[in-house]
This record gives structure tokens, C-alpha cells and sequence, in this order.
């Protein structure tokens, strides 16, 4: 079976560790679920070339996080509940959109890491939802 590179990010030992994860786009959802322990995914882009695959439950369980950090320390970070895998993203006209590996956008992984922090046990965030009226938004 043919693979490709990914990273998963641990939260719950503090680790990152290299993955391989089929080419097959019909077998990649299933082991990247099973990789993350988790049942239903999402995406968030890291950069132009990296995405990371989340729990899109995560918020909602009993979990660890871990969150990348902003430029300076007035940069606002996002945190992530769970385990995630950390990808490539084919740009190219052909494959637009279709994860790959990470050899390619390694610069970029090194970014990622340097980025990384893992939250102590016990931080939690609570879930939530807003809602804008379209009588507030004012379209040009």
C-alpha cells in the first residue's frame, strides 16, 4: 500500500510523532479517524501548504489540548481538543485540495512546530455558538 508522511500531534503524552496514512483517498478517512481516536473530523488551515485534520468533537469530550501561538504575545492562538494530524495540501491545478505529503512543505512543518504548545491537564474550553442577524450586517 502506497503512503503518505503526516504528523500527529499527542496531546495527552505532550508528543508529535511521524504517521503514514494510504494514498488511497478511499482508505484515508478511515485510518486517520482511527489514528486520532475520534469519530467525526475537520480541517484547519495552517498554512498556504499544511492543514491540520482535528477532532471536530473535541470541544465536547474530556480531552487535552494543545494550541499554536501567535507571532508575538499579543497574537490571539487557537487551541485544538484531541488528537490531530498535521498534512500537506496539494495546490497544484491537477490535485487542488488533496492532502499530500509532508516532504515537500517540511519548512513549513518546522514553522508548525516551533508554533506548538500543549495546554496544562485540566485547561478546558467550553463550546459555543453565535448568531448575526443579516438586519446587522450591511452588505457594499
Amino acid at each position: 500500500m502506497k503512503t503518505l508522511n503526516a504528523m500527529l500531534i499527542d496531546p495527552f503524552d505532550e508528543s508529535t510523532s511521524y504517521v503514514d496514512i494510504p494514498k488511497s483517498f478511499n482508505q484515508q478517512l478511515d485510518v486517520i479517524k482511527k489514528i486520532m481516536q475520534c469519530s467525526i473530523i475537520d480541517t484547519v488551515r495552517l498554512s498556504e501548504n499544511v492543514i491540520a485534520i482535528i477532532d471536530d468533537e473535541g470541544l465536547l469530550k474530556k480531552n487535552r489540548y494543545f494550541a499554536f501561538k501567535g507571532k508575538n504575545d499579543f497574537e490571539a492562538y487557537s487551541s485544538y481538543a484531541g488528537r490531530s494530524v498535521i498534512v500537506g495540501l496539494d495546490t497544484s491545478e491537477e490535485n487542488e485540495g488533496d492532502i499530500s505529503s509532508l516532504k515537500p512543505v517540511e519548512h513549513e512543518i518546522k514553522h508548525v512546530l516551533d508554533t506548538l504548545i500543549f495546554m496544562p491537564d485540566g485547561y478546558k474550553v467550553e463550546p459555543s455558538m453565535g448568531f448575526i442577524s443579516f438586519d446587522d450586517v450591511k452588505f457594499h
